[in-house]
């Protein structure tokens, strides 16, 4: 069955403000790629789901839904 989840390329933009949210997170030990995630989610304006707590500890980048 199909999760209704969406492949969205990563541009130079939305790359560039991964790496500068890497930046800002490090010290929580998120990696680029949670940078990248949470990034496109705020981008797109919707909240983003993890079950890693320090994603909630990020600062202006829009909701996050921790499930466990």
């Amino acid at each position: 069955g199909s999760l209704g989840a969406e492949a969205v390329p990563s541009d130079r933009p939305q790359a560039e403000a991964a790496a500068a949210l890497h930046a800002r997170t490090r010290a929580l030990g998120l990696s680029l790629a949670d940078a990248a995630c949470l990034g496109l989610g705020a981008r797109l304006g919707l909240p983003v789901v993890t079950t890693d707590r320090d994603w909630a500890k990020v600062d202006g980048i829009g909701p996050v839904e921790v499930i466990r």
